[in-house]
């Protein structure tokens, strides 16, 4: 027992991210970055003799956070996937697998958190954006010509019309938020309520 909460100590890491992976499924959480964070913690742990999922310590954990492939800098790729783990280890210590989180508070601890410097978006010039859509064809030139008049963005664009099953085969985040409701039309229409 610490502080109140019964701490499980027989439960292995990958034990652990399995039965997170089922709670997010059945919570119609997103799975596609949980698994591969997930099977990478999983393996960066068999490879460095880490078993029990209270043996993940902060020094582990950050060693872990710097074996992970994703560019810094510039990029928010860290940020986001280390998110995830720590979405992972909280989970584990609500779920009174571990007493709490490894990892450190970057507010109180800032020299734990991920910096970056986004560059600035600069848009195509309409001399650009021209080129773009003469060398496009097909389905692609009807794709450039939806993001360019609709102002929708690419992962928005690519689901336009595409069920949800065929969003989860190719592994496309968020199939919800395709614009293809469940009936099958692309417009809805709400009738008049009725006085």
């Amino acid at each position: 027992m610490l502080q109140g909460k019964q701490v499980r100590h027989g439960i292995t890491v990958e034990t652990a991210i399995k039965e997170w992976w089922q709670f997010r499924g059945k919570n119609g959480l997103g799975k596609t970055k949980a698994k591969l964070m997930g099977q990478k913690l999983i393996d960066w742990c068999q490879e460095n003799d880490v078993l029990l999922i209270t043996a993940l310590t902060t020094d582990r954990v950050m060693k872990f956070r710097m074996s992970l492939p994703f560019r810094t800098g510039d990029s928010t790729s860290l940020k986001v996937h280390w998110s995830v783990i720590g979405g992972f280890l909280s989970w584990a210590a609500g779920m009174g697998y571990i007493d709490k989180t490894p990892i450190p508070n970057a507010r109180q601890f800032p020299q734990f958190k991920i910096v970056l410097k986004k560059k600035e978006v600069k848009p195509p010039t309409a001399k650009q954006v021209e080129k773009a859509l003469a060398a496009a064809t097909g389905r692609v030139r009807v794709l450039c010509e939806l993001m360019r008049w609709s102002a929708m963005a690419l992962v928005d664009a690519q689901k336009f019309g595409i069920s949800r099953e065929d969003a989860e085969k190719f592994g496309l985040s968020q199939p919800e938020r395709s614009p293809v409701p469940e009936d099958g039309t692309l417009v809805r229409t709400t009738p008049w309520p009725t006085a």
